[in-house]
């Protein structure tokens, strides 16, 4: 009995296991869909992120945040209590979340430009449940991203900032929306803010990529943004053909641009896939998921030709943690944005039970 129940325990753990890395060493044609589902939202901007431990989505809201997960019951949505909007929600750990300013210049009724007053503050999140964690110091920043439970990267005005938990910061270099590797040395951000009008530099043209792959190496890179890092300590990126500055409304989804990518440590651009931008690189592969010109949602190869059209219609996707699911935004009812996902089995596991089953 206990050699049995040993060998359940060990299959259970086995099947855990290689679920969270199933699609490592893949390519786009080992996916498969296997089904989704849509989570509504309360705003036009809910700016998703995924745990980094299962599948619950933090999303913000006309008044606060919500935290959804799939199946009846498992969305809520909770107010501020200061009810100041708030934005770029970022998970430091299984269950803290960052936020801080929706944007960080302001324009009032008298159309003055003024800078946003919200302060950076944690969330607890047990389970659906949130419940405010106070303030981070007093910081007046936003765009959060995580380099690891106790280095925060921010934007705070024209500055890139360095923080941990407890509100100690410190400037760690003029720019534009760090993008820190995970579990890694690398740190990447641009010279000008081209999503968003730029309201400090002065300067003229796309600005560059700054990609730091370790301390002492770092490479440069012309016209390209939304940098995301790969499995392999790569980068991808969306460079821009035109030139946004010679755009009134300063928006950059009106140029034509190609997804790129770029080898860890290599200067050498491989154009990924071209009229395309917003790359999603897979955490356990070197697939990405980008959006085309017209809105398709396109799963490609990083490192070898190969890609194909997943769906009509999909924007700004994501992975969850373990490459297994794929979120992107879609429009919802009332002027909000309704998220779909979509779960992924790898065909080489199906083709491999088929035949066991034949046997």
């Amino acid at each position: 009995m206990k050699h049995f129940l040993l060998v359940c325990v060990l299959a259970t753990f086995i099947g855990c296991s290689g679920s969270s890395s199933r699609f490592k060493g893949s390519y786009y044609d080992d996916f498969e869909v296997f089904r989704d589902y849509r989570l509504a939202t309360e705003d036009t901007d809910p700016q998703p992120a995924w745990a980094l431990n299962d599948y619950r989505i933090v999303v913000r809201s006309k008044r606060g945040l919500g935290i959804l997960n799939e199946g009846p019951g498992k969305q809520k949505f909770y107010n501020n209590k200061d009810a100041s909007r708030i934005g770029w929600p970022t998970w430091i750990d299984e269950d803290r979340i960052i936020v801080g300013s929706p944007e960080f210049m302001t324009k009032t009724e008298e159309g003055e430009i003024t800078q946003s007053n919200v302060v950076l503050r944690m969330i607890k999140a047990d389970g659906l449940k949130l419940e405010e964690d106070g303030f981070v110091g007093d910081i007046n920043a936003y765009f959060t991203r995580a380099h690891d439970r106790m280095t925060i990267f921010a934007q705070k005005g024209e500055s890139i900032i360095s923080l941990s938990p407890h509100g100690a910061w410190e400037e760690y270099d003029q720019g534009f929306f760090a993008q820190p590797q995970r579990g890694g040395s690398g740190v990447c951000f641009t010279t000008v803010p081209i999503i968003e009008k730029d309201y400090w530099t002065g300067k003229t043209g796309n600005g560059k990529l700054i990609v730091r792959w370790a301390p002492g190496r770092v490479d440069i890179f012309p016209n390209c943004f939304q940098p995301q890092w790969c499995a392999d300590g790569g980068i991808v990126a969306t460079r821009l053909k035109g030139e946004i500055k010679a755009n009134k409304n300063w928006d950059w989804t009106l140029l034509d641009s190609d997804v790129v990518y770029i080898k860890a440590g290599s200067k050498e651009v491989r154009v990924v896939r071209e009229h395309a931008h917003s790359p999603a690189p897979n955490p356990k592969c070197n697939v990405v998921a980008c959006v085309g010109r017209a809105g398709h949602l396109y799963l490609d190869n990083l490192d070898k030709d190969g890609g194909t059209e997943l769906v009509p219609e999909g924007n700004k996707p994501q992975w969850s943690y373990d490459g297994e699911r794929l979120l992107t935004e879609v429009p919802g009812l009332d002027d909000t944005t309704n998220l779909r996902v979509w779960v992924f089995r790898n065909k080489n596991e199906v083709t491999q039970e088929s035949t066991a089953k034949l046997k």
